[in-house]
């Protein structure tokens, strides 16, 4: 059985959305102005605009269209993907004041405004979480049983950055133990695993943390460092 729900934007966040599609629609205007009329050079003026075109429309990949539950968990549609998370997953589901995206929130990485409140975000009360918010009167949060954080390796016989990337990780893998679950993955021979965490280049070290991607380490990169991540997540 599957029942699908609407996500719907409040008055004020609909007031939002509009006024920053003005503005960026303005900024468009007078950036093409400039050029045309030859008052900025017009490889900067087609930079600027390919820029405000991608804040234009970069929003909607990740807006939730509307969530899905189902008999095997909780569904978040957007156009860039679905994420369902399994209630095996989760701990707890609970309402969310209307007050929580208060001056106790910051915006660590998203948009904090237009079409809504989407992205990753931090809570003087829950900490570090992400948010698929499009109306705070109808929010709720979902709370993922913890469990250990991974770290994965992602890694091929032919990469020399990554030969020197491994024997960094094993070390890590001893001195962390049972703290931390630490793999490796052949990109060679794990598409799908390559393909879920939109890896491109490697080596990469994905740092994950509740069911949740946090950090991501993409070229060669010392031991302090990635060690510093980890920390982080203990």
């Amino acid at each position: 059985m599957k029942t699908i729900y609407e996500c719907s934007r409040s008055k004020a966040m609909n007031y939002l959305t509009i006024a920053g599609f003005i503005i960026i629609i303005s900024c468009i205007a007078y950036t093409l102005y400039m050029t045309i009329n030859q008052h900025m050079p017009t490889w900067e003026g087609v930079l600027v605009i390919l820029i405000l075109v991608g804040a234009l429309f970069a929003p909607f990949l990740s807006y939730p269209q509307y969530i899905i539950v189902t008999d095997d968990g909780i569904g978040i549609h957007t156009l860039a993907h679905t994420r369902l998370i399994p209630y095996s997953n989760i701990e707890t589901i609970e309402r969310l004041d209307k007050t929580f995206m208060s001056m106790s929130t910051i915006r660590l990485f998203g948009i904090g405004g237009m079409l809504g409140n989407i992205g990753w975000f931090k809570n003087s009360q829950i900490g570090i979480f992400r948010a698929y918010i499009t109306d705070t009167e109808k929010a709720f949060l979902i709370r993922l049983k913890e469990g250990k954080p991974v770290v994965i390796d992602f890694w091929a016989e032919w990469c020399g950055p990554c030969r020197m990337v491994g024997p960094i990780i094993d070390e890590l893998a001893d001195e962390y133990g049972d703290k931390i679950t630490i793999g490796k993955c052949d990109v060679d021979s794990c598409d799908d695993i390559v393909a879920q965490y939109r890896v491109r280049n490697i080596p990469t070290v994905v740092f994950i943390k509740g069911g949740e991607v946090v950090d991501k380490v993409v070229g060669a990169t010392s031991k302090d460092t990635l060690k510093s991540k980890i920390d982080a997540m203990l």
